[in-house]
């Protein structure tokens, strides 16, 4: 009986020894392949357990630490103290910034789980999100602490970069001279850069979510409904509008609606708003002095025409009597008078025909202000024309001493 009872124990033994083996093995395979930091320490703060992870995130070998050092080793002094002081005021008792701070939670039965910043053995810091939990036996007796570390390096990094994102964009937004806004598909405001803000007397918090309808009002709403629609369904839109201000003053504006699409799905769209009331009045200015130009044009177009034909009346009016008289004095000439005479005749009816071109040539200054002149070459003989300037200017020179 006693060596069946032997065999009994010894079967038992070596299969809780192949169990706990098993488990052993699990746990390790379990360690090792863990994406996050595990480190166990022991009551007195000794590190037991450094898994793989451990020592990638912190460049430290476990052989280094088990049994040799506690996890303050990795842990930054000066945000120890300050997590003791804030730790102090919380539970109203004073905790010493050593391993106190890590594990006093844990040790109460509350959630320990908080950001840390770790050194690594380069010196570089290492942000995580760690978590501690108390290790305890059957009876409940505390024998060591768990903790589990998360890196969070690369979240920090992609924050920092949605963030710079955000500060580029935001900054974009506010240097852009027009208004910019957005509004998501149920015509709620999901942005407004600073110049639309001030367009509509808001704040950003008074923007945040605000209802497009209680921003523009009932009657403005209405106006721009069917471009609204038209936005919604994935369709460009720009427009003008008149808008009286919260300060009841009245401004003109040029508006553009721009679909945000995704995947053939609207989920807003953009609106910009460029304050067009200067130009527009002066728009109105250029108007008003082009109606002014057109007014002058015109009757400056009308005293030329005026001038034309009070030129071409008076060229008849001379003409008709000087003809007459071209006449007569060719009828004087052919009526058997002396040779004296004949030449007074020839003297006088070249003074005629000067003052005929005379006529003509004011005419051609006419001419030359309507922008019609045009030349007409003809030979001449310069003695000739000495000889009719001299017969014009005798009369005006008298007895005075000109040759």
């Amino acid at each position: 009986a006693i060596h069946e009872l032997n065999s009994s124990l010894e079967q038992q033994v070596a299969q809780r020894t192949q169990e706990i083996q098993h488990i052993a093995a699990l746990q390790k395979v379990i360690l090792d392949n863990a994406g996050y930091a595990i480190i166990a320490c022991d009551t007195a703060g000794l590190v037991t357990l450094f898994n793989p992870a451990a020592e990638s995130l912190l460049g430290y070998a476990a052989n280094e630490l088990i049994g040799q050092h506690t996890p303050l080793l990795f842990h930054d002094p000066a945000e120890l103290a300050l997590r003791a002081e804030a730790l102090s005021a919380a539970l109203g008792c004073a905790v010493a910034p050593g391993m106190e701070v890590l594990t006093i939670k844990s040790l109460r039965g509350m959630a320990n789980e908080q950001e840390w910043t770790l050194l690594h053995r380069d010196g570089r810091r290492v942000p995580v999100l760690l978590s501690v939990t108390a290790l305890r036996d059957q009876a409940g007796q505390v024998i060591g602490f768990l903790g589990m570390a998360a890196d969070l390096s690369e979240r920090r990094a992609a924050e920092a970069q949605l963030r710079e994102s955000h500060r580029f964009l935001d900054t974009l937004a506010a240097s852009i001279p027009g208004m910019m806004a957005y509004w998501d598909s149920g015509l709620r405001c999901r942005f407004a850069n600073q110049a639309y803000r001030q367009w509509f007397g808001r704040s950003a918090g008074e923007m945040a979510g605000v209802a497009m309808r209680e921003l523009l009002g009932d009657e403005l709403f209405a106006a721009n409904a069917a471009d609204i629609a038209a936005a919604l369904q994935g369709e460009g839109r720009s427009f003008e509008r008149d808008i009286v201000m919260p300060d009841g003053t009245l401004h003109h504006a040029l508006l553009h609606y721009i679909p945000d699409l995704d995947d053939g799905k609207v989920r807003g769209f953009v609106t910009l708003v460029a304050d067009v009331t200067q130009l527009k009045q002066t728009q109105l200015v250029m108007q008003q002095l082009n109606a002014t130009l057109q007014a002058r044009t015109a009757e400056a177009e009308e005293a030329s025409r005026a001038k034309s034909d009070f030129l071409a009346n008076m060229s008849h009016e001379i003409r008709t009597p000087m003809n007459a008289v071209l006449g007569m004095l060719q009828l004087l000439r052919h009526s058997g008078v002396n040779q004296r005479q004949a030449d007074y005749a020839d003297k006088a009816s070249g003074a005629a025909r000067t003052l005929l071109r005379i006529i003509d040539d004011i005419l051609d200054f006419s001419r030359v202000e309507a922008g019609k002149l045009s030349l007409d070459p003809q030979p001449f003989s310069l003695a000739q024309v000495l000889d009719d300037v001299a017969v014009v200017l005798a009369a005006s020179v008298g007895d005075k001493p000109v040759d």
